[in-house]
């Protein structure tokens, strides 16, 4: 997989990957399950978004949401700036979308506090 494989969201289209009720999914054993592109897309959009980090293994997930339909998935990669996570939608059950890195201070007026925890 290539960086022209990935492909960034806008805004916009991030939104309508939504509806207005999202649940949380387990990490294991809910809708969305691991497959290979999943992991290989997170490898590649990690190596872009924060090369100094050290990738999948220094990523914590803080949640997997479904939109009500069971159509997309938001798969949530904490790389260590917790107002900032890198979103990989998945169009389910196995193709992913693309991804978007989610500015929570920015959209949502949280507190920006957002130091990088890795230090």
């Amino acid at each position: 997989m290539g960086d022209s494989d990935l492909r960034e969201l806008t805004y916009d289209e991030f939104l309508a990957t939504f509806t207005t009720k999202m649940t949380l999914d387990p990490v294991e054993g809910g809708v969305v399950e691991p497959f290979p592109e999943l992991n290989a897309y997170a490898k590649k959009t990690l190596a872009l978004v924060d090369p100094t980090g050290g990738g999948l293994a220094a990523v914590e997930i803080p949640g997997i949401y479904v939109d009500e339909t069971e159509t997309f998935a938001h798969f949530l990669l904490d790389f260590g700036d917790k107002n900032r996570p890198l979103v990989i939608v998945i169009h389910l059950p196995k193709r992913v979308v693309g991804h978007h890195l989610l500015d929570l201070v920015h959209h949502y007026g949280l507190a920006d506090d957002s130091r990088d925890r890795r230090s």
